[in-house]
């Protein structure tokens, strides 16, 4: 051979029907690779300090008694597959010729660790064993495929995992195996997400595995469920998940799509999460999801370039493909300074246009001008409904309408004259204001139609056209009417 040899010797009797050979070995196991079909990965990936030691035994007897009995041992000392190191490896095995036994399997890693087992086959359609590991099985990711790769390279265990399985299967393909099993692990890295430990029942079959009864924590947090992975297509499906693990460190676990959706809300806790559906990791647009949000805390979420403070979120979010949708959930508004909004957000990934319908009702208004407009003395209940329509990442190409209410307010902004007017209001305590506005935005300007301000003794109306970006009017027009005193016409 290229590297290594085998030794036979052996004896016939040919009048008595029987013969044997002992041989020994100590050939190079890469030679094999392109013979070895699905193994051809693994056996590429092996490398030996020193060569493999082969011994066994060959009988046969074809008069007397028919038969045939191999036995073998498979030895070696320290050795790689890929970057892992082990220190070694040994495999007896005996065979009829149609069925076969590994007998005490055992594997050793230099950082620690083993894993132990047996497996038997009947000759026919029936494999079946048992095996225990603490070894990490990142390093045993060779063995399962170039299929595995994306999987294997998304995943680092700080400590190795404890997973204790049983084999069974119709064949010696891989695509007629199946595992099935406990594990449990941690801590350990998924896609860069820190993960304290995990416990789950997971079954392995033809390139899918299934994990049921999971549990993780992460980040003070807590997620149950059951979770299926398919490694071709490169695919993960959530059932019946229920999580209060930090969702902003955690969710590129559920995929990048899910991680992108959320990464404009800054949660001030752990929210509950629920979520079902199908998630596509090679981002081809097959992704299927159904989730809610839940917080009292609340969150932090930007709109129109300012950041503002939710709470009380009840959230609805389904992703069809490359469309996300993010609503509040019905009949359960969330709050935002002092009053109730309602909001659905749908973003087309395909043409990364996004739209926006808010609704208000009881807004505080001195905090929102303030906000804005960096004003005080604003004050007032507002309601109002508002639609934007524009790409995800320029607020200020957004278009858009609505149409807002303040009543029961104070409109400092005003200027003097209508505090003059306004004056024999205040001696009777008439001093409330109410004001509506019809609005539509283009190019981060806003483009008032209808401005309508109400007092005690004035009306203001007005439009125009007031430029968000860089905070002036241009050609805003006011008028202001007196009207009577109050109960005079």
């Amino acid at each position: 051979l290229e590297r290594g040899s085998i030794e036979l010797v052996g004896w016939a009797d040919f009048v008595g029907g029987r013969a044997a050979v002992d041989y020994t070995a100590d050939a190079d196991l890469s030679l094999f690779a392109p013979a070895a079909g699905s193994m051809e990965m693994a056996l590429r990936a092996f490398h030996c300090q020193n060569p493999p030691q082969i011994t066994g035994k060959i009988e046969m007897d074809w008069l007397h008694a028919p038969g045939f009995l191999w036995q073998s041992r498979l030895e070696i000392g320290e050795f790689r597959l890929g970057l892992a190191p082990y220190r070694s490896l040994i495999i007896p095995w005996v065979s009829d010729g149609k069925r076969w036994m590994i007998q005490g399997m055992k594997v050793e890693a230099v950082s620690g660790g083993g894993m132990e087992g047996k497996l038997t086959f009947d000759g026919k359609a029936e494999l079946k064993g048992n095996l225990k590991s603490d070894l990490d099985p990142k390093g045993l990711a060779p063995l399962f495929g170039p299929g595995g790769v994306p999987f294997w390279n998304s995943i680092d265990f700080l400590s190795a995992p404890k997973i204790d399985f049983r084999v069974t299967g119709a064949g010696l393909s891989p695509d007629l195996i199946r595992l099935d099993g406990k594990v449990e692990a941690g801590p350990f890295r998924y896609k860069r997400v820190e993960i304290s430990d995990l416990t789950g029942d997971f079954a392995f079959a033809t390139g899918e595995l299934k994990v049921e009864h999971l549990q993780v924590h992460s980040g003070g947090g807590t997620g149950t469920g059951e979770v299926d992975y398919n490694l071709n297509p490169n695919s993960v499906a959530f059932h019946g998940v229920h999580s209060t693990l930090p969702i902003r460190e955690f969710c590129p676990v559920f995929g990048e799509k899910f991680r992108k959706t959320m990464e404009p809300y800054e949660f001030v806790d752990r929210p509950a999460v629920t979520l079902d559906g199908k998630v596509d990791l090679e981002a081809k647009g097959g992704s299927q999801i159904k989730a809610t949000v839940k917080t009292k805390e609340g969150l932090s979420y930007k709109v129109a370039g300012k950041s503002l403070r939710f709470q009380n979120v009840d959230v609805q979010v389904q992703v069809d493909g490359r469309k996300v949708t993010v609503k509040t959930a019905p009949h359960a508004p969330g709050n935002v300074m002092g009053g109730k909004v309602k909001v659905e957000v749908v973003v087309n990934g395909g043409s990364k246009t996004q739209s926006t319908h808010i609704e208000l009702l009881d807004v505080n208004f001195e905090p929102l001008v303030q906000t804005y407009f960096g004003n005080s003395g604003y004050t007032g209940k507002l309601d109002g409904t508002i639609t934007l329509d524009g790409t995800s990442e320029n607020w200020r190409k957004w278009t858009g309408k609505g149409k807002l209410e303040v009543r029961d307010g104070s409109f400092p902004g005003l200027g003097a004259f209508e505090k003059a007017m306004n004056a024999p209001a205040e001696w009777v305590g008439l001093t409330d204001q109410n004001a509506e506005m019809d609005f539509e935005l283009g190019e981060g300007k806003l483009l008032v139609s209808r401005l309508d301000i109400e007092s005690a003794l004035v009306i203001t109306t007005g439009h125009g056209t007031y430029d968000i970006v860089n905070d002036q009017l241009e050609n805003f027009l006011m008028r202001q009417n007196l009207r009577g005193p109050a109960g005079v016409p």
